[in-house]
C-alpha cells in the first residue's frame, strides 16, 4: 500500500526531514518526505502494520526543538519508488497558521566544534547545524528551505555540499550550512583580519562598538568601565534605564547575581532571553540604574560566543538604536551612527530580513514569564483551546506595540516593536505586518484594534482595513483585552474575575482607565470595581513628571497646601485646562513614589513604580495602610490611604516601610474584591503585575483563600500581550456590557 502521512507541528527548521529519512532507511522503507507550507508530508510504501510501527517510532527520538502536534494518514494510489528520498518542497496553504521556527541558540555540539582547533569550522563565526542557528530572522517565505532564506546568496563549497547530502552527517539538509570558505564573513571597521581579537582590545580600552547579530545590531561596551557606560548612555540618549549585560558563562553570572535552577534553565534555553536576576555584586555603577536586579543573558550565536571568549569581562549588550527607535538592521545606518560617535562596527555580510530585539523574561513563583517577546520566541504560535478564529488580525496597542494573526485555534503574536509615537517604530510595525502576511500567505478578513481614537495603531488599522477593502476595524476595550490575553493563554472560558491594572487605557466612558476589576460570565464582561477617578492637571507631561502628578492626587485627597500650586492646580482641574480624568493604578504608584521622595520623574516608562518596589523590598517591616472599597458602587478609594502616608511621614516612619505598606494595601484590596466577586478563578494582567511583591503576595494569599490565580506567561503582562487578548475577545464573542 502507498500511504501519505501529514505531520503537523514544529517540523521545519529543526532537522525533521533528515530525521524522517534516517528512520525510514533504518526500517528499509521506500518513499519520500518534503516540506509543504508549514507542515511535512511523508509518503510511504508499506503494509499497515509497518505504517503503525513507523508512526510510533516517529515520536521516539525527535530532533531537539521539534514538536509533533498531530498526524493525518490517507491511502494513495499504488506507486513504486526507489528507496527513500527528501524531495523538493511544495507550496500548499495550510488549513491553520503553520509553525515557523524561531531563531535557535547555538547547540552544544556546534559550540564544541567552534573552539576545537582540529575542526574545519574552528572559529567560524556562523557555525550551525540542522538543529540550531537563525531561522525566522533570515526567512523570506515558507517552507523553510535554503532558497527561501538569505543563505541562498552563499553557494556551498564541495565539502559543505557533501555534508548537506550525506544522511549520516549531522548537517544533513541543514539550510544554514556554510564554512570559512563559503559562508558569511565578519568585518571590523570594514576589515576581515582578526576582527574579534581587535575588537576585544578596543573594548578593553573603553571604546564602544556596534555588533551585528541575528536580529539586528547591539551596542556593546565593558560593563565594568563606568566611563564607557556613561558614554553609551549619551549616544543612546538613555539617561537611566538599566542596560542588559552579557556574561560569558553561567559561572560568571553567579559572581554577580543569584541564579535559581528555574532561572538557569531560562538563561540556557534555546531562546537565550535576557533574564532579570537578583544582584549580589555591582558592575559599573551606571549599568543597572541603581536597581537591585541585573538583566543577564548568555551568548546565543557563534559571534557572541567568540566575542565573549576574546574579551573576558561582562559586556553591556543593549539594542543597537537610539532610545525609542527600532533596532537597527541596516549596515549603512549602523555605520553612520558609528562614524558620528567614534564607535567601532563589527558587521557581517548575511542579511537580516526580520528585525528582532532580545526577548526579556523572569521567573515568577517558579514559572517563566515573558516581559518582552521577540528573538527566540517569535513566531512560535499560541494555541488557544476551543477557539475558532476566522482569519483575524489584531493591531494591539501603542506602547510596546505588537500585532497578531489568528486562524482556527492558533494565534501568531508578532515581535515587540516599541512605542508607536516614533515614526521609525510605526514604519517597522507596518513592514512587520506586510512581511508576516507574505510569509504566512495570510489575508485577514477582519481587523481588531483598541478603543482609543488617538492611538496610532487604531489609525493604522483603519488604513489597513480600507486598503484591504474590509469593514471598519472592530474595537476591544484595552483592559478587557489584557484580561482576555490571560484567558487565551490558559484556555479559560466560563466564569472568572479579571483584574487589569496599568498606567493608561481608554475607557468606554471616555476617561482613562487603569485600575479595573471585571467579572466575566460566558460572553458577558462587566466592570465591577475601579480605582476612584482623579482629575490630573498637566496633560501628557504628568505621566513623566510624578511631582506634578502628585499635586493632583493631593488635591483630590484634600492634602495639597493652600498656596500658589494649590490655586493653579485647582483652577486647571475646575476649568478642565489640560487635564484628564483617570482611574489609573499606575499613576497612583507614581504619585506615592513621589510623595515618599523615592522618585519624582519617570525618565523611562515605569521608573517611579520600579523604584517604589525596590524601596519596599528593602523594608524590615510593613507600615499598615489600607484602601477603602465601596462594595455597592464599586469605587476603590485612596483618600484615606494618602492621608495616612502623610501622617506617617510627619512622624518619621521609614520610607521603605511605608512603600511596603502601600504594596500590601494593594494586595489586601485586590484579595477582598476577588473574594467578594465569588469566582474561583482570578486572572490578572497589566503593567502593575510586573511587580514581583504584588504577584508573589497575591499568589500566596490566593492559595490560602482557595482561589486559582492566573497571569500572563507566554505574552507580556504589559501592552505586548494586548493583541492576543483582542483576538480572544472577538473570537469568543466576549463583550463589555
Amino acid at each position: 500500500m502507498t500511504y501519505s502521512i501529514t505531520v503537523y507541528g514544529l517540523v521545519q527548521g529543526v532537522g525533521f526531514r533528515p530525521y524522517v529519512k534516517r528512520l525510514a532507511d533504518s526500517m528499509s522503507l521506500k518513499g519520500t518526505v518534503r516540506n509543504e507550507g508549514g507542515l511535512v508530508r511523508i509518503q510511504l510504501i508499506c503494509d499497515n502494520d509497518t505504517l503503525e510501527a513507523f508512526k510510533k517510532r516517529l515520536y521516539l527520538s525527535l530532533p531537539k526543538g521539534a514538536v509533533i502536534e498531530g498526524l493525518e494518514t490517507e491511502i494513495l494510489p499504488e506507486e513504486d519508488l526507489d528507496g527513500f528520498k527528501i524531495i523538493d518542497s511544495g507550496n500548499e496553504r495550510a488549513c491553520e497558521l503553520p509553525f515557523i521556527p524561531a531563531d535557535i541558540a547555538t547547540c552544544a555540539e556546534c559550540e564544541k566544534e567552534l573552539f576545537e582547533p582540529s575542526d574545519r569550522r574552528y572559529l567560524h563565526p556562523f557555525i550551525s547545524c540542522a538543529v540550531c542557528g537563525p531561522r525566522y530572522s533570515i526567512s523570506g517565505s515558507i517552507p523553510y528551505d535554503r532558497n527561501n532564506t538569505v543563505m541562498r546568496a552563499f553557494k556551498m563549497c564541495p565539502e559543505c555540499a557533501r555534508e548537506y547530502e550525506s544522511v549520516s552527517d549531522r548537517r544533513f539538509y541543514a539550510q544554514t550550512l556554510g564554512c570559512h570558505d563559503c559562508g558569511p564573513q565578519i568585518f571590523l571597521n570594514g576589515e576581515e583580519r582578526d576582527a574579534l581579537p581587535r575588537l576585544a582590545a578596543s573594548l578593553a580600552e573603553g571604546r564602544i562598538a556596534a555588533v551585528k547579530d541575528i536580529g539586528g545590531y547591539h551596542f556593546a561596551c565593558d560593563a565594568l568601565n563606568d566611563a564607557a557606560v556613561l558614554r553609551l548612555r549619551q549616544i543612546k540618549l538613555r539617561d537611566a534605564k538599566p542596560f542588559a549585560v552579557m556574561f560569558g558563562s553561567l559561572k560568571q553570572i553567579r559572581e554577580y547575581a543569584a541564579v535559581s535552577k528555574e532561572e538557569e534553565a531560562l538563561l540556557k534555553s534555546s531562546a537565550r532571553p535576557i533574564v532579570f536576576l537578583e544582584k549580589i555584586k555591582d558592575l559599573a555603577p551606571s549599568v543597572c540604574g541603581g536597581l537591585p536586579t541585573i538583566g543577564a543573558m548568555l551568548p546565543c550565536n557563534p559571534v557572541q560566543l567568540m566575542f565573549m571568549n576574546n574579551f573576558g569581562n561582562p559586556l553591556v549588550m543593549t539594542s543597537g538604536n537610539i532610545s525609542g527607535e527600532p533596532i537597527i538592521t541596516d549596515d549603512c545606518a549602523a555605520a553612520q551612527i558609528c562614524k558620528e560617535n567614534g564607535m567601532d562596527i563589527l558587521s557581517h555580510d548575511r542579511s537580516i530580513l526580520t528585525p528582532l530585539d532580545d526577548s526579556v523574561a523572569r521567573v515568577l513563583c517558579g514559572r517563566p514569564q515573558l516581559i518582552r517577546r521577540a528573538r527566540g520566541y517569535v513566531p512560535e504560535p499560541i494555541d488557544v483551546p476551543e477557539m475558532n478564529a476566522d482569519d483575524l488580525m489584531a493591531a494591539g496597542g501603542d506602547l510596546k506595540s505588537a500585532f497578531a494573526f489568528a486562524r482556527g485555534g492558533r494565534v501568531i503574536v508578532s515581535q515587540h516593536f516599541g512605542d508607536m509615537a516614533d515614526e521609525g517604530v510605526r514604519s517597522a510595525y507596518l513592514e512587520g505586518i506586510r512581511h508576516m502576511c507574505s510569509i504566512y500567505s495570510f489575508a485577514p478578513k477582519k481587523i481588531i484594534c483598541d478603543l482609543h481614537p488617538s492611538y496610532f495603531s487604531v489609525k493604522e488599522a483603519g488604513k489597513l482595513a480600507n486598503d484591504m477593502a474590509l469593514e471598519a476595524p472592530e474595537t476591544v476595550q484595552h483592559h478587557l483585552a489584557h484580561i482576555m490575553s490571560v484567558a487565551a493563554e490558559h484556555g479559560i472560558t466560563g466564569d472568572f474575575t479579571g483584574i487589569a491594572m496599568d498606567g493608561t487605557g481608554f475607557g468606554t466612558d471616555g476617561t482613562i482607565w487603569g485600575g479595573e476589576v471585571f467579572t466575566v460570565s460566558g460572553k458577558r464582561a462587566k466592570r465591577r470595581f475601579h480605582l476612584q477617578y482623579t482629575d490630573i492637571a498637566g496633560g501628557e507631561n504628568a505621566a513623566r513628571d510624578a511631582a506634578l502628578l502628585l499635586k493632583s492626587y493631593l488635591l483630590k485627597a484634600g492634602l495639597l497646601r493652600n498656596d500658589a500650586d494649590h490655586a493653579l492646580i485647582k483652577s486647571a482641574v475646575a476649568n478642565g485646562i489640560n487635564t484628564f480624568r483617570t482611574s489609573s493604578m499606575g499613576r497612583l504608584f507614581d504619585a506615592v513614589s513621589a510623595m515618599l521622595g523615592i522618585c519624582v520623574c519617570n525618565r523611562y516608562e515605569g521608573e517611579c513604580a520600579t523604584r517604589l518596589e525596590s524601596a519596599a523590598l528593602s523594608a524590615k517591616a510593613s507600615y499598615p495602610l489600607r484602601f477603602e472599597t465601596d462594595f455597592e458602587t464599586g469605587e476603590i478609594k485612596f483618600d484615606g490611604l494618602l492621608e495616612n502616608i502623610a501622617d506617617a511621614l510627619c512622624r518619621g516612619v521609614s520610607v521603605n516601610e511605608i512603600a511596603l505598606g502601600f504594596h500590601m494595601a494593594v494586595v489586601k484590596m485586590l484579595m477582598d474584591i476577588a473574594v467578594f466577586c465569588g469566582n474561583s478563578r482570578l486572572l490578572v494582567s497589566g503593567g502593575i503585575f510586573m511587580n514581583r511583591i504584588i504577584c508573589e503576595e497575591l499568589m500566596a494569599r490566593c492559595k490560602d483563600s482557595g482561589l486559582e490565580l492566573f497571569w500572563n506567561e507566554k505574552v507580556p503582562p504589559g501592552d505586548g500581550g494586548v493583541a492576543l487578548g483582542q483576538i480572544a475577545a472577538k473570537a469568543w464573542g466576549v463583550e463589555l456590557i
